[in-house]
């Protein structure tokens, strides 16, 4: 599908210098959309997901994802001929399944594509993420395998959730305490990448009543996983309350624990993964009252807010001169110097301010 060029040194290289980004992400982004066509061509019937189909939904790169996840129906034994068809013909040298021990039930599968790199001399791979379930995705789109990274031979299409189905998703994923990507498992990073990611989207997202319904169904699936018995309600606590303690961050009386350490970690590192390498810790702060703003709206069902008219509102800052929060957010009044978008935000996810 790529391109041969583009998996040379001379190319990577030349991205490098355009869109200041490490070459080795470079190197498997492409490789990862290499092996997502390759699948598509085999016939694979697959929903493109995480944040690598990020990349193909919103219109501006903003960061490098290189795994490819994906939802789909088919067999074990189409899958292994799928593969085994890729590395035949072509650009991988093998593939081999990833088997890891998990106390979850999620039906998920790893796969290891290894590839010859030309940037690391040697041989790496791209990882394959597979859950075997029906899609749970309300509204679906396709979309061209296309990015400034690569040119192709031939434009191939793949299926992908809507950017508000994408969103619903990616709002179970973070809630560190309870269904999303968990603390305490080296994982800061990947819990950093889906508030980076939610950031993104809320500037695109139309409709919350499907950002809803994806994710309670999400959610419901990713309890049943985990054996969690608890009601969806408290999920988006958990995304409140993970968007509040990175809000509070360095206020004076700020609380300060391991969580607030892990979060700090990955806000640190995600910086190498974000094209021109910066991400602080204010645009954590703005991105985190998105977050706010979009699971309290979920929880307390308020679908009906007119989202272009929040974007709006939100510049306005007349509108919050006399506001203040409720006094368990009363840390975040600080906000409202260094980032009023940000304030306004948590003043509608705590009903101070309607719509």
């Amino acid at each position: 599908m790529i391109e041969k060029a583009c998996f040379n040194s001379s190319w990577i290289k030349n991205k490098h210098k355009e869109i200041s980004a490490d070459p080795i992400l470079i190197e498997k982004a492409i490789y990862a959309f290499e092996l997502l066509g390759s699948l598509v061509e085999n016939g694979v019937n697959l929903t493109f997901k995480g944040g690598t189909g990020l990349m193909l939904l919103v219109p501006e790169l903003k960061r490098l994802s290189i795994d490819i996840d994906i939802i789909t129906e088919g067999e074990d034994e189409t899958l292994d001929k799928a593969f085994n068809k890729i590395v035949r013909e072509g650009v991988f040298k093998k593939w081999e399944e990833d088997e890891r021990l998990s106390s979850h039930e999620i039906p998920k599968r790893h796969f290891k594509f290894y590839y010859a790199s030309s940037i690391e001399k040697r041989d790496s791979y791209v990882l394959l993420d597979i859950v075997q379930v029906n899609s749970p995705f309300c509204k679906t789109i396709k979309k061209p395998i296309t990015l400034p990274l690569f040119e192709v031979e031939r434009e191939l299409e793949v299926m992908i959730p809507t950017v508000d189905s994408f969103t619903g998703d990616k709002l179970s994923a973070f809630a560190p305490t309870s269904i999303g990507i968990p603390y305490g498992k080296g994982k800061s990073m990947e819990i950093i990448k889906q508030l980076f990611d939610l950031g993104i989207l809320f500037e695109y997202i139309t409709n919350f009543k499907e950002i809803s319904k994806a994710y309670k169904k999400i959610a419901q699936l990713e309890a049943s996983y985990r054996n969690i018995s608890l009601p969806i309600a408290e999920f988006l606590n958990d995304s409140i309350k993970t968007s509040f303690l990175i809000c509070q961050l360095d206020f004076r009386r700020s609380i300060e624990n391991d969580y607030i350490r892990e979060l700090r970690d990955g806000i640190r590192r995600i910086k190498s993964h974000i094209l021109g390498g910066r991400y602080s810790l204010l645009n954590a702060k703005e991105d985190a009252s998105k977050v706010a703003c979009l699971a309290s709206s979920i929880k307390d069902n308020r679908l009906d807010i007119d989202i272009e008219r929040l974007k709006i509102e939100r510049k306005d800052i007349s509108r919050i001169k006399d506001a203040y929060l409720p006094e368990e957010f009363g840390i975040l009044n600080r906000l409202k110097a260094i980032s009023p978008e940000s304030f306004y935000l948590w003043a509608v996810a705590t009903k101070v301010k309607s719509l």
